[in-house]
């Protein structure tokens, strides 16, 4: 960034005055306005070199210590007046004034017309912006080839450290220093820096210190979480001073640092498939942004655009010493109970097993949760030998989206906890278990039923102005008798049967399955709910 001393010594622009506010000559110019009324000032910005002809205060004397009081709080880099214009030096009383705010006044040349000072400052803001983009890219370049190459993740964070010209901290999920490194190379200064970090970080906190001293430095932080949420980067700078590199370089740094953490299995994986980071997110990140959730979702590979629900196992009834062996049974039985339509994104770590099936947008909920209940259930039968108890699972309900992934997984976690409280047979899915949910609490389980099951009928009622709503309802509270629900509707009993085949179509069901009977008695009362 072009500074005050850069413009009166490397500029090439000759015969400039500094007349006041030597302190100064560090201050950057990050872009040049002129100054030709007062009413402007209002539109100047910090870091910005303003020039003026003197016309404004010719006349009018007493504006110049406030125009002067006004940049300064402005935090303009300076004011530069040519001379002679309308004055052949700079007034005595102007020059008082900006030596008590320590504020640059400078004197230009009357042959310099304020665009060729515009060029010159511009050119070199310009030129080292492109400069500092294609040392960041360059760098960028060297630490992605560094990975590729396996490199230590030690020795990446150190070239980085080098090219950016600060120290670089690396921790993990837990706040723990993994690595450090200073431009210079000193390892006995890094290590001293991950103690002194230790030291400053309180068991168990949530959040990160703003400032590290370690010796005579006092370092501020600058942090940047990894985006699989293994860890977070720690620029240090001092204080006062800014990274030399954008933010932009960071974050792509961040990838390249958490593709090395996946790549070394410096993470804290459990098991082949998945990090379990990723179970690790669902579990304790509920405070994550959309961003940070797209961002996980994005470096893992979930396709959140699809249709899915979530399929929860408890490793706890494995006996200690068979949890590996039961995983990866799990995982080798897993594509055999897959459905046809569905694929699978799997994340795990000592105590659960957690499985996301994937289905199209458009395809039937309740269709989805029939088929996985069916699968899980004969997935536990397949895994009973090795368990000392019977294996404890919950299955979600459907959902869409990048914020519903965790809804899902605390939903399997729900199921789960309620098929304790009732016996083996107990059904496996969310929604098959919200009698039970209701019972303990309120919630938007009405609405979920309704939207799950009955809204197929819902709509086609609507549409086609008919009454397979009221149709479903007298043929449940009948037992499925079509003779006796015909009767109570008055309709003719084949008309009753064409209705009946109808909603199997609509709902795809067949009325066989007395868990999806309840469900649908269930959702009728919903309904009776929502319209009262």
């Amino acid at each position: 960034m072009p500074t005050l001393h850069w413009l009166l010594q490397e500029s090439g622009l000759h015969n400039i005055r500094l007349m006041t506010g030597k302190s100064q000559l560090m201050h950057p110019i990050v872009s040049v306005n002129v100054l030709d009324n007062p009413d402007v000032i209002k539109w100047f910005k910090q870091d910005e070199l303003i020039l003026t002809t003197g016309y404004v205060f010719k006349n009018h004397p007493e504006l110049m210590p406030r125009i002067l009081r006004d940049l300064k709080s402005c935090g303009c880099t300076a004011l530069g007046i040519k001379v002679p214009r309308f004055f052949r030096q700079i007034p005595a009383e102007m020059l008082a004034e900006a030596k008590a705010l320590d504020f640059p006044l400078l004197e230009l040349p009357f042959f310099y017309g304020f665009s060729e000072i515009m060029q010159r400052v511009y050119h070199q803001v310009y030129s080292e912006d492109t400069n500092r983009q294609q040392v960041a890219q360059d760098l960028l370049f060297q630490l992605m080839q560094a990975v590729l190459d396996r490199t230590p993740i030690e020795m990446l964070l150190l070239q980085a450290a080098k090219g950016l010209h600060d120290p670089l901290l690396l921790i993990d999920a837990r706040h723990r220093p993994l690595t450090a490194a200073f431009p210079n190379g000193n390892e006995s200064a890094a290590g001293k820096l991950m103690a002194s970090f230790t030291s400053t970080i309180p068991e168990k906190t949530s959040s990160l210190p703003t400032h590290l001293c370690e010796g005579d430095h006092r370092w501020e932080i600058l942090p940047f979480p990894l985006p699989n949420r293994s860890g977070t980067l720690c620029v240090l700078h001092e204080t006062g001073k800014t990274p030399s590199l954008p933010t932009s370089f960071f974050e792509h740094l961040t990838q390249i640092l958490a593709f090395s953490f996946e790549q070394d299995h410096i993470t804290e994986r459990s098991y082949e498939n998945r990090s379990s980071v990723f179970l690790q997110f669902l579990m304790y990140h509920q405070d994550a942004s959309e961003a940070e959730v797209r961002n996980l979702c994005t470096f893992y590979g979930f396709p959140h655009h699809c249709t899915y629900l979530c399929l929860t196992i408890a490793l706890d009834h494995f006996p200690p010493g068979k949890k590996s062996e039961g995983l990866r049974m799990i995982k080798g039985l897993l594509p055999e109970f897959t459905p046809e339509h569905s694929t699978t994104f799997i994340c795990a770590n000592e105590n659960l097993f957690c499985c996301f099936f994937l289905f199209p947008v458009d395809y039937h909920r309740l269709q989805m949760i029939h088929e996985i209940s069916t699968a899980s259930d004969a997935l536990a039968a397949r895994l009973a030998h090795i368990t000392t108890l019977p294996l404890n699972f919950g299955c979600s309900a459907c959902h869409q989206g990048l914020m519903e992934i965790r809804t899902a997984f605390a939903e399997s976690l729900q199921a789960m906890s309620l098929r304790k409280q009732l016996p083996s047979a107990a059904p496996s899915s969310y929604l098959s278990l919200i009698p039970v949910n209701l019972l303990m609490s309120s919630g938007n389980a009405p609405k979920l039923l309704q939207d799950h099951l009955l809204a197929p009928l819902i709509t086609y009622d609507a549409q086609n102005h008919t009454a397979l709503l009221a149709t479903l309802d007298a043929y449940l509270q009948h037992g499925c008798n079509t003779s006796a629900a015909a009767k109570d509707l008055f309709l003719h009993r084949n008309t009753m049967i064409h209705r009946i085949e109808k909603i199997k179509d609509l709902l795809q069901i067949d009325f066989t399955d007395e868990t999806e009977n309840l469900l649908l008695r269930l959702s009728l009362i919903a309904v009776r709910l929502h319209n009262h």
